[in-house]
């Protein structure tokens, strides 16, 4: 992945009206580091596994914009919004062929010494085609150490949606949606996606019960994980942090 890095601009627009969250740690002159990106789930993995938090995004359709002017859009905001990374890019949506018509006066007869010139307007229709694009900007900001041993194992994790639960054939458990480099359960092979289901023999039915489970653990602790993994139960043992 290739990290961009673009001038100021002092003009905000559709990029900030859209923008919905909440500022960072602190409102700040440090550069941010603006990454375009067309595998935005990919990436926006990628970088929660590495330790960055969402503080907020900005969605739209739009017009294409220009490379230049859309990273400087996104520059500005997260500069205002104290982000330090930015996920951001534009997916082709659709092109609108769209008919106008210019007015034009046409001489039917010229003028002469006892008459006018005569003319009839006509309307000549031209085609102007406008692209649209989906464009998003997914801010950042990194968890300390601390708040990365805080969560016992390095895991992020929440109830299965309506369509987990239906390709699963159930309806208990916590998923798994980021595993945290160089944690416990990233050294156990815990892997995103995995289904939580047992923690110390107790059953998690759901994201609450899991973060009960876990408030409970103690560094240093040994802990047994029984994941759902491609429809098979596997067990994973860690040390907490």
């Amino acid at each position: 992945m290739t990290a961009l890095l673009v001038s100021s601009c002092t003009t905000l627009s559709t990029v900030e009206r859209n923008y919905s969250g909440a500022s960072g740690q602190s409102v700040s002159a440090a550069e941010p580091t603006l990454q375009y990106t067309t595998s935005v789930e990919l990436d926006r993995l990628d970088l929660e596994s590495r330790g960055y938090r969402l503080i907020g995004q900005s969605l739209f359709t739009h017009t294409e914009y220009s490379v230049s002017y859309l990273a400087n859009q996104v520059r500005q905001l997260a500069l205002e919004k104290g982000a330090e990374y930015v996920l951001y890019g534009g997916l082709f949506r659709e092109e609108k062929v769209y008919t106008e018509y210019d007015e034009v006066r046409v001489l039917v007869s010229p003028k002469t010494d006892t008459s006018p010139a005569v003319y009839n307007t006509i309307f000549r229709p031209r085609q102007r085609v406008e692209t649209y694009y989906d464009y998003y900007a997914y801010l950042y900001v990194p968890l300390t150490q601390e708040e990365i041993a805080a969560t016992k194992l390095g895991i992020a994790f929440e109830d299965l949606s309506t369509a987990q639960r239906m390709a699963l054939r159930r309806n208990t458990g916590a998923y798994v949606r980021v595993v945290y480099l160089n944690t416990p359960a990233f050294a156990a092979n815990l892997i995103m996606g995995d289904i939580i289901i047992r923690v110390n023999g107790t059953d998690i039915v759901s994201s609450a019960v899991l973060q009960r489970v876990l408030d409970t653990i103690v560094r240093g602790q040994s802990v047994q994980v029984t994941v759902l993994r491609d429809g098979r139960e596997i067990n994973l043992m860690m040390t907490a942090e």
